[in-house]
């Protein structure tokens, strides 16, 4: 057991997934205020640091990003002691994506949220030299995303709870990318909220597989050069991960008064 910040970590070995419980004068979130039941909230940073997902406009790997973000998230919801929130993978963890998918399904939760952050088609994508080396960038797009899946026994939870957290950053003056609506090869995809920049996940496998709620959000664009920056500072990342713990909170609010809980 260890503590970073106000957040209390404990390592749940039979799943190797650590549990966040709230630590002593941690700050509530006003939006978790009317919780009246426990909220089991998985949070799943993207890719480990054997496969570490795309690289970023100074080549830096996305799993530092997810891992950042996450803990952050967890971090803001540490002082609402009915959301127990539990992690995929340490961030030393390496985690294949079947093993990942079977986690979140031991794991049992009101909803999964999987954190990434975003690139383009690499013909999209343009040179420059960047500190310590050359390295590849793109700045037309920014904004989040977010992938719900269709027609799976969570797709109706994880819906609401995507157009929720939506809803939320958009109210925070963030804003969405169509990016992934764009008719270009590899892209194309569908929406299922274009108000809340909710995309069509069923092509992601760890979606499409899931037995429960599940929803995907690319934080925003790490080969924009811009956006890549400020994603990285601190304090960038605290108010992203604050508003991103409202919307969970509020979806779990609105979980607990009306869709029931997970059989």
């Amino acid at each position: 057991m260890w503590v970073r910040g106000r957040a209390m970590l404990l390592l749940s070995p039979a799943l190797g997934a650590l549990i966040v419980a709230a630590a002593p004068g941690a700050v509530l979130p006003a939006e978790c205020a009317a919780l009246t039941q426990p909220f089991n909230l998985v949070l799943d940073p993207g890719h480990d640091p054997a496969q570490p997902g795309a690289l970023s406009a100074r080549n830096r790997p996305e799993v530092d990003f997810n891992d950042r973000l996450a803990a952050a998230i967890a971090r803001q919801l540490a002082g609402q002691p009915l959301v127990v929130t539990r992690f995929t993978r340490q961030p030393e963890e390496n985690l294949l994506l079947d093993n990942r998918a079977a986690r979140i399904e031991q794991l049992k939760p009101d909803l999964a949220l999987s954190i990434h952050h975003d690139s383009v088609q690499p013909r999209l994508l343009r040179s420059w030299s960047a500190p310590g080396g050359i390295a590849r960038y793109c700045d037309d797009y920014i904004g989040y995303s977010l992938f719900a899946p269709r027609a799976t026994p969570g797709s109706a939870l994880a819906l609401a709870a995507a157009q929720t957290i939506g809803r939320q950053l958009l109210a925070t003056g963030y804003r969405f990318s169509s990016y992934h609506a764009l008719p270009i090869a590899g892209e194309g995809r569908a929406w299922l909220d274009v108000a809340t920049g909710v995309y069509d996940g069923n092509y992601l496998f760890l979606l499409r597989t899931s037995q429960v709620p599940i929803v995907l959000l690319e934080a925003g664009f790490i080969i924009n050069r811009e956006s890549e920056q400020r994603l990285a500072d601190p304090l960038v990342v605290e108010a992203l991960a604050r508003t991103i713990a409202a919307g969970v909170c509020r979806h779990a609010v609105q979980h607990e008064r009306g869709a029931g809980r997970q059989p």
